[in-house]
């Protein structure tokens, strides 16, 4: 889902005149299942009430 937000904020920018180069695409089509790969390596430990 994230890399349809950041493909269709691309899109979107660019019918509005932006410029579009290989590091914007880039980041659009990848920032999805990279950030999806280091959250599962995150552990998150028991909660201790103070």
């Amino acid at each position: 889902m994230r890399t349809a937000i950041e493909a269709a904020a691309l899109l979107l920018g660019w019918l509005l005149g932006g410029t579009v180069g290989i590091g914007t695409v880039l980041y659009a089509v990848g920032i999805g299942p990279i950030a999806q790969y280091f959250i599962s390596k995150l552990e998150v430990g028991p909660c201790v009430a103070a």
